[in-house]
């Protein structure tokens, strides 16, 4: 009996030991799943809400190209950039129209995919294509991108997304829980029309009453740009 309870009081340690860790390494794979589930849901969010952004313009990719970019100026008689950051496999004739730095986006036989104006920026570059514009934040301890479209927004790190538009009142974010609205502070500038406006139209169409807020970035539709940048899929 008392060689039972010596080996019972021995294996008690080592037991919770093994136990603890278990439990540890369940939460673990727990959190990592609902990530990876939150994020194909931001993934799948962004694919439907922005088509005009398809399939050429992931803000990560921006910020590559962005960045990339930044790092070397093209001269004013312009440039051809074989496999640029952003678009692999891909080429960037660049041209200056006056003052814009106008970028077609080539394939591999010279036909045109998409085509932007670059713009430089005070927090890094900017992107804008059709009436939207993309901005990257290359000084920032991560990278950062935003996009204002006159229907339409967002922000986006490596790690959330934030979403805006006229059919929510406030900035929202999803979660393992579904979509949720964000804490972001920008949020108290945005209309509280949302409920009442036309529904949401997937191909780019216009909403009744206007367009989004400004509150997110300098933006602004392109005067004079937006039918020069206007994307060719």
């Amino acid at each position: 009996m008392d060689m039972l309870q010596d080996f019972l009081v021995g294996l008690a340690p080592s037991t919770l030991f093994f136990a603890v860790i278990t439990v540890l390494v369940v939460v673990a794979v727990i959190r990592v799943r609902r990530e990876r589930g939150k994020q194909a849901r931001n993934e799948a969010l962004f694919v439907s809400m922005f088509p005009d952004l398809q399939p050429y313009y992931h803000p990560a990719r921006v910020f590559e190209y962005v960045k990339a970019r930044l790092a070397q100026a093209p001269p004013r008689s312009g440039k051809v950039w074989k496999d640029p950051p952003g678009f692999a496999g891909r080429t960037a004739d660049i041209r200056f129209e006056g003052e814009r730095e106008v970028v077609r986006i080539l394939d591999a036989a010279g036909a045109l995919l998409t085509q932007f104006i670059f713009e430089d920026h005070k927090e890094g570059g900017a992107i804008r294509i059709g009436k939207g514009k993309l901005t990257a934040s290359t000084r920032m301890a991560q990278p950062r991108v935003r996009y204002w479209h006159p229907d339409r927004e967002f922000k986006w790190t490596p790690a959330s997304w934030i979403f805006k538009t006229p059919l929510a009142e406030r900035p929202f974010e999803s979660s393992e829980r579904g979509s949720s609205f964000s804490s972001d502070s920008s949020s108290s500038s945005w209309s509280s029309r949302g409920a009442a406006v036309a529904p949401f139209v997937a191909a780019g169409g216009a909403f009744d009453g206007g367009g989004a807020s400004q509150a997110w970035s300098e933006g602004g539709a392109v005067s004079g740009e937006s039918t020069a940048a206007s994307t060719s899929y």
